[in-house]
């Protein structure tokens, strides 16, 4: 698997009953940018806490996000959602 050498995301995972977990992802591929599942998928295996997620917020770090639009759709959709999931009871 070869990195994105200069694109990584910030992450905070929000829970129901618990603190939140907040830590920048600095290993992407094109696999884990394939489509929401295999980036949720990367981002849960990140994850302490794996129980009463409610809210995943993304931020994406890179000097020209506009590359990355176009090669990979999740980052479109991601920055189009303004970066928020939500899961569980706050769905």
């Amino acid at each position: 698997m070869n990195k994105i050498k200069d694109l990584n995301l910030d992450v905070i995972a929000t829970f129901e009953d618990m603190e939140q977990e907040m830590f920048q992802l600095k290993f992407l591929t094109k696999d884990i940018l394939k489509n929401r599942e295999s980036l949720f998928g990367y981002i849960f295996k990140q994850l302490e806490n794996k129980s009463g997620l409610v809210k995943l917020s993304l931020c994406w770090i890179t000097e020209d996000i506009t590359k990355y639009i176009k090669k990979h759709p999740i980052v479109k959709e991601s920055i189009e959602a303004n970066g928020k999931y939500v899961f569980g009871s706050w769905a």
